[in-house]
């Protein structure tokens, strides 16, 4: 069609509906864009794989509580600085190096970035 508009919300499920690319922000800065099938059904970085997981389902088998993934609030130490990754004190899955600098976006497939050091080049 030619025509690009910006979409800003909060509904997951409605951005995947008329979304080619979808950019997932945090405090202001990007954390994961990409192709929107990607960042959706293959979230990559940490806060976009909690906001995927919150997205209520229509499954009358799931109940409310019985979440796929429950944050146990038993994070690594790691001294945040204000120029470290903004989710950093949020962070499942934080390293030392979160707390010291923010994270560049990594390719971490075609299509897909994500701003998490999990998938920078000394991580495998």
């Amino acid at each position: 069609f030619g025509i690009t508009i910006l979409y800003i919300t909060h509904d997951l499920t409605t951005a995947y509906h008329i979304s080619n690319d979808i950019m997932v922000l945090y405090k202001g800065s990007v954390a994961e864009r990409g192709n929107v099938d990607h960042v959706i059904k293959e979230p990559k970085h940490p806060y976009t794989q909690l906001l995927v997981n919150s997205i209520p389902w229509p499954d009358l088998d799931r109940q409310w509580h019985d979440l796929s993934h429950k944050p146990n609030g038993q994070h690594k130490a790691v001294a945040v600085s204000a120029t470290g990754c903004k989710f950093a004190d949020r962070c499942p899955q934080v390293m030392q190096v979160c707390g010291t600098q923010p994270p560049p976006l990594y390719a971490v497939q075609e299509e897909q970035e994500a701003a998490c050091f999990l998938y920078g080049e000394n991580s495998k």
